[in-house]
Parts: C-alpha cells; sequence; structure tokens
C-alpha cells in the first residue's frame, strides 16, 4: 500500500497509521508484524478489525480494507453463473444477492474462496459440471447453491482430466 492511499485510509477510518501498518503486517501475514502499543492494539479489536484474543487474526471488516470489492466482485460473478433454477422449476438459488439466501452464500463463499486460484477452479467445476449435467440431461441433479459451495462440489469437476470449459470473468 503506498502513503498515500494509506493516508486516505487513516483519513476515513478511526485509526492511526500505526494501526493500519499492524494490519497490513497481518493480512500480508509477514513474519515479523510490526510492533504496537496495547491501547492501539485494543482500539482494533473493540473496533472490529481483530479477533479478541488472536491479535494475529483479521475479521471481515480488517480484511475488506486490503481486499476492497475484488471478492465481492468474484462472489457476484459466481453468484449470477450459477442456475436460478433446475428445469422442472426447483430453486437452486435466490434470484437476489441482497436475500437472506444471497447472504448466507456471500458468508459462506467468502469462508471457501481465499485466493484468485480457488476462484479458478471454484469456476472451472461450476462450467465443467453445467456442461456435463447439459450433455446428460440431468441438470435436475444439481445441489442447491449452499449445497454446492458447503460440500466443495467444484472439487469433483475441476480436475485436468476433464475438459475445460473456459469462461472469461476475470
Amino acid at each position: 500500500m503506498n502513503i498515500q492511499t494509506a493516508i486516505e485510509l487513516v483519513g476515513k477510518l478511526d485509526i492511526n497509521l500505526c494501526q493500519l501498518y499492524y494490519l497490513e503486517s497481518v493480512y500480508n501475514k509477514q513474519e515479523n508484524i510490526s510492533l504496537i502499543n496495547s491501547n492501539d492494539l485494543n482500539d482494533l479489536i473493540e473496533q472490529g478489525y481483530l479477533y479478541n484474543g488472536e491479535v494475529t487474526k483479521l475479521r471481515d471488516k480488517g480484511r475488506s480494507l486490503f481486499e476492497g470489492d475484488q471478492i465481492k466482485t468474484l462472489f457476484e460473478e459466481f453468484y449470477t453463473l450459477f442456475p436460478i433454477k433446475t428445469p422442472s422449476g426447483r430453486r437452486l438459488r435466490a434470484s437476489s444477492m441482497d436475500s437472506m439466501n444471497g447472504d448466507k452464500v456471500w458468508v459462506l463463499f467468502k469462508r471457501k474462496i481465499k485466493t484468485e486460484e480457488d476462484y479458478k477452479g471454484l469456476i472451472k467445476g461450476l462450467a465443467n459440471e453445467l456442461k456435463e449435467r447439459e450433455t446428460n440431461n440431468s441438470l435436475e441433479y444439481i445441489n442447491n447453491i449452499i449445497t454446492w459451495l458447503r460440500n466443495n462440489t467444484w472439487e469433483m469437476y475441476d480436475s485436468d482430466d476433464s475438459e475445460e470449459i473456459v469462461l472469461d470473468v476475470m
């Protein structure tokens, strides 16, 4: 993070530069995490940036400072690609990401997808499963989006020996 971006962030948030540098060190999993005084550390815990008792683990609020909107964009792409219904009309996901179902999927997505490689595997697995089910006329048997994510279903379809389907989502 450059100094101008850091100053802009500090100006928007109720934290100081030392706290921001500490959060960035934790986010980047640096071995030599910067020193921070106990008052600044407690302040970060109270504001919800760090877990109480696990000061080297960021909460969602802390991660969002460095991930920006990228993870949300990836989620939106995934959510849009996942079918809403099976051919017979069985619901697989809510039509809106802003629904309670969409919120549950968002939480699960963030828990499962940590890197760009994870995301690429997820999309490849979804594309391959959809292609296979269309070919076999078995779209009726695809799991709903929450079960699909919870069971890591994409891992069954993202292997290198399966035919790769390329979707332009990045």
